[in-house]
């Protein structure tokens, strides 16, 4: 979800933002949501929606255990993806994200630099669904990654570098003592 929500706030608030950078992301446009975007075409056969259990009022969306060391960790070591924690840290998530579409006025996003961090083994936002939305979004450069739904845990050197060279892109270099402080 952290694709909507960071279009959202970059929309609110352009001032503040030198770039978008999505990493295995949904990106959405204007109007649209999460769920327009996971039923379009290339999204078929993610496997977050089709484990996906919905229940409570309001409603929450949770993933058994099993399903999502597939779903989102499938690159990961056993000791990365348990041992470390990441299954067990998951909570349910409420489902207003998932159906909220962004509202992004007419140019308020122009002059915002978009990048894409697309990862190639990924089960829960399929390649073609994240080729599909970096085109259509407008994305200045692409990395590929042989990766799952989380670099950040599978490939963090790899994503690292892919950050910085997006970062040196977008952002002028300063020295600590040009800061404010």
């Amino acid at each position: 979800m952290g694709g909507v929500i960071a279009t959202q706030a970059a929309a609110q608030c352009p001032d503040l933002v030198a770039a978008l950078v999505y990493v295995t992301a949904f990106a959405p446009r204007n109007g649209q949501s999460l769920l327009d975007l996971a039923r379009l075409p290339e999204g078929a056969g993610d496997q977050v929606q089709v484990n996906m259990i919905v229940e409570g009022d309001p409603p929450v969306a949770s993933m058994p255990v099993a399903a999502s060391r597939d779903a989102l960790y499938g690159s990961c070591s056993h000791d990365v993806a348990a041992g470390a924690g990441a299954i067990e840290r998951q909570c349910p998530q409420a489902i207003a994200p998932f159906v909220t579409p962004v509202s992004i006025p007419p140019g308020m996003l122009a002059g915002i630099p978009v990048y894409y961090v697309l990862c190639l083994r990924d089960r829960a936002i399929s390649p073609a669904l994240q080729r599909r939305m970096s085109r259509e979004i407008g994305c200045a450069e692409a990395f590929e990654l042989e990766t799952d739904h989380t670099p950040h845990l599978s490939m963090p050197r790899q994503l690292a570098a892919a950050l910085d060279h997006f970062a040196t892109r977008c952002v002028p270099v300063t020295r600590a003592s040009d800061l404010p402080l």
